[in-house]
């Protein structure tokens, strides 16, 4: 319920002892943040989960399934907690239409309409992530946030000093290895169906892995036996948990440094050279636009597209 005006504010906030803090996504990331809020003698008014079913609380705090059942004011601020990040852009543009100007999100979002204010959003829940409420200054909300600009289909994450680029590029213009098996060779990523199970299977969706183990697994063991699954899963979902680590970090830092090489193809995309698993596995978390390391004459090319 809504208790204020909708008029938007300019500039920024700090995070008050006395702020309404509401934690979207119950989680252990708001278990742990509810913890930190209330140790430091923050309010936190309540908690939001779309899956709540009304009986659970945590430290006192009703779990409840939508906005609509708090009462919000002018010192509302809401923490977004889901662990993936691609959702939250979402999340906060529905919650701006209903009236909340105060969030702390990461806006993974391609078209955002202003890089710096994006790159301020992923600082701020930095911030947010460690305890630092004392050190945060948040952008208020802005329509202009849920506008997206022209979709372009790749864009300069950094400049290296050695004639090379990283670049975030479409999901479409990006392909597999030109060594790769036949069957998969020179596809574009998202259909590369092996990787696409694996880290499926990872994530809890139990899909058939036999492929992937027949062609990539490096087992010792006969690829068809219980003891080739277990060695594969046992050393990929390392990888994974490895992967989930950095991607819940609330930071693409570690997936931009490590970003693999990519080459031209005289088709008009880019072939990979390496790091496929990377690659996959940001595709299954929700991305369109991945991270890829090409010399810096490609960009040439990709002006012309």
């Amino acid at each position: 319920m809504l208790s204020y005006s909708r008029e938007v504010p300019q500039g920024e906030y700090s995070i008050e002892r006395d702020d309404e803090i509401l934690l979207y996504g119950y989680n252990l990331y708001c278990r742990e943040q509810a913890d930190k809020l209330i140790d430091g003698g923050y309010t936190v008014a309540g908690i939001i989960d779309k899956k709540a079913d009304g009986k659970e609380r945590y430290q006192g705090i009703e779990v409840v399934g939508s906005i609509e059942s708090c009462t919000v004011s002018e010192k509302t601020c809401v923490f977004v907690m889901l662990q993936n990040g691609i959702l939250h852009w979402e999340i906060v543009k529905e919650l701006y239409l209903y009236g909340i100007r105060r969030a702390v999100f990461l806006p993974m979002k391609m078209g955002f309409y202003n890089d710096n204010i994006q790159n301020e959003f992923i600082i701020q829940y930095n911030y947010m992530m460690e305890g630092a409420y004392a050190s945060m200054s948040v952008p208020y909300l802005q329509r202009e946030m849920f506008e997206l600009t022209v979709r372009k289909c790749w864009k300069i994450a950094k400049q290296l000093d050695n004639e090379e680029t990283i670049i975030w590029i479409e999901k479409d213009l990006l392909r597999t290895t030109l060594q790769e098996e036949e069957k998969y060779r020179d596809i574009p990523i998202a259909g590369f169906t092996p990787y696409m199970s694996l880290f499926s299977h990872l994530a809890g969706d139990k899909r058939d892995i036999s492929e992937y183990i027949k062609l990539y697994g490096l087992t010792p063991f006969p690829e068809t036996s219980r003891e080739a699954r277990e060695y594969v899963l046992g050393k990929r979902n390392d990888l994974y948990v490895f992967f989930e680590d950095k991607f819940c970090s609330g930071s693409m830092d570690y997936f931009v440094a490590a970003a693999p090489k990519a080459v031209w193809n005289e088709k008009g995309y880019l072939n990979l050279c390496e790091g496929q698993h990377r690659c996959v596995y940001l595709l299954t978390k929700g991305l369109s636009y991945l991270p890829v390391r090409v010399d810096s004459e490609i960009v040439d090319h990709l002006c012309r597209i």
